[in-house]
């Protein structure tokens, strides 16, 4: 999908339990990642990098919540 809207925009309308920024070009919905690693995310086989900016807060989030499906 095509946006003009900037990704800090998006990443402010959407729900911030769910939804986590893990790289300058990526957001991605908690409830649907199937594996987490330290550099990357899984959603069956398509890989969502987590970059050096993001890490940190990514794995504070990964560690610190519970996310049922």
């Amino acid at each position: 999908m095509l946006s003009l809207a900037s990704m800090r925009s998006i990443e402010a309308a959407l729900p911030s339990p769910l939804f986590l920024r893990t790289h300058r070009s990526f957001i991605v919905n908690m409830m649907h990642v199937t594996v987490i690693e330290r550099s990357q995310v899984r959603f069956g086989d398509k890989l969502i990098p987590v970059s050096e900016m993001y890490r940190d807060s990514f794995l504070q989030y990964v560690g610190s919540c519970t996310i049922t499906r």
